[in-house]
């Protein structure tokens, strides 16, 4: 490969640094991803450790940072200008990054699904609570043993199931109490600091897709 001429080495270095000013404006400069920025930019003639350099001297002399400082500003006056409650709105903006989190409705049948977990596993349950029954006598001796230990392993998945179940409920429930969390937080902050959070949100989010 030909090394770049000067001017061809000003024009990367220039894309870099407009690169890098988007993604600033966009996401806030604590969700820039180095790598990701300069990728696009490799096999155009210049090595990657040079454009990591570049990147580090640009990111170091502060124009970056004072870029997303005007953005945010703007933003929040952009945001003031056509909301009557900005922090609300970013709040709002915010929680629409957050990760779903799984209602205990989305898995008993509720808002129109049909699949009712826990009450088929209920059923499943009782089903099995019959045969054990049946494996028994009147009296409780065993009437079947293979079929009692069968139906005994069977049950106890059933339980440990129920357990598992009732333990992700809590974990969603706790995902949830911290997301209310989060947006309370913002709602309470001042507008540049909102707008800041929406940004390194956003990152996040961008790095959960990929």
């Amino acid at each position: 490969m030909a090394a770049p001429t000067s001017p061809d080495v000003q024009s990367l270095k220039a894309e870099l640094q407009a690169a890098i000013m988007a993604a600033v404006e966009r996401l806030g400069p604590d969700g820039l991803v180095k790598a990701a920025i300069v990728k696009p930019l490799l096999n155009r003639g210049v090595h990657q450790a040079t454009l990591y350099r570049w990147f580090d001297t640009f990111i170091t002399s502060g124009k970056p940072g004072q870029h997303a400082a005007r953005k945010v500003k703007e933003a929040v006056a952009k945001r003031a200008a056509r909301a009557p409650e900005p922090k609300a709105a970013v709040a709002k903006a915010v929680e629409s990054l957050l990760p779903v989190v799984v209602q205990l409705e989305d898995v008993t049948g509720g808002g129109g699904k049909t699949t009712n977990v826990l009450e088929r596993l209920a059923r499943v349950t009782e089903d099995v609570e019959l045969v054990v029954k049946h494996a028994k006598t009147e009296d409780g001796k065993v009437r079947n043993s293979r079929l009692l230990l069968s139906a005994a392993g069977e049950l106890r998945k059933c339980l440990e199931t129920s357990v598992k179940f009732y333990q992700a409920m809590r974990e969603v429930e706790n995902v949830d109490r911290l997301h209310a969390t989060i947006v309370e937080e913002i709602r309470r902050e001042s507008p540049e600091v909102a707008e800041r959070i929406l940004r390194r949100m956003r990152a996040v989010a961008a790095a959960w897709v990929g």
